[in-house]
């Protein structure tokens, strides 16, 4: 399991003359997880916006204001859950040693 999680390792260093592509990372690994993290953490900001905010604001009974502090609570809560959830799910995949593709 430790040989499968080495692709993920962000400090796993891979020399540029080995690619036919100039531009291919020298950090395959640290590219890859912070790809995954962003788009994931963009799609969890906006579920946190568009579901969970106003949610949360109807079964508060409206008492919170829905746009100072409903809705950025939940889209920073689910920002961070979506990004945690992305790279753990990479992390998971290369554990079981299934290919992304």
């Amino acid at each position: 399991i430790i040989a499968r999680l080495h692709a993920v390792d962000p400090r796993r260093y891979v020399d540029r003359s080995n690619y036919t592509d100039p531009s291919m990372p020298e950090h395959p690994a640290a590219t890859l997880l912070s790809h995954v993290s962003l788009r994931s953490a963009q799609v969890g900001s906006l579920f946190g916006v568009f579901v969970w905010g106003p949610l949360s604001w109807v079964r508060s009974g409206r008492t919170i204001p829905l746009f100072a502090s409903a809705i950025p609570r939940a889209a920073g809560t689910f920002f961070l859950l979506g990004g945690l959830a992305g790279v753990g799910g990479v992390v998971g995949m290369a554990a079981g040693g299934k290919s992304p593709s």
